[in-house]
């Protein structure tokens, strides 16, 4: 998928790498597929972003569930304590994320 740089030179260093590795990832899978997966991240009070477990199809075979996509491929929401943040805080709300993604790899 198409990387679009300009949209996100306002976030901090750290979430503009997890876009990076986000749309690379993603770009395995077919766009239904990925907005189905957006659709299915929820995030809690205290910014912590998780994801149901449900298959996913993607060219690696090794990948099943969406859960295993998030922890193979994109350590930085690995564990509950690290917390994504932008340069205004957290990213709470799961459609804040969505949006984020959404832009950045220009669905």
């Amino acid at each position: 998928m198409k990387l679009n740089m300009d949209r996100i030179k306002h976030f901090s260093r750290r979430i503009r790498e997890f876009l990076r590795r986000m749309a690379t990832i993603l770009g395995e899978c077919s766009k239904s597929a990925l907005l189905g997966w957006l659709k299915s991240i929820t995030c809690s009070d205290n910014g912590v972003i998780r994801t149901q477990k449900r298959r996913i199809r993607t060219k690696n075979p090794l990948i099943k569930t969406r859960k295993q996509l998030i922890r193979t491929k994109i350590p930085l929401i690995k564990t509950r304590k690290q917390l994504i943040r932008t340069k205004n805080g957290l990213i709470k709300t799961r459609i804040l994320l969505i949006r984020t993604i959404r832009q950045y790899i220009g669905i």
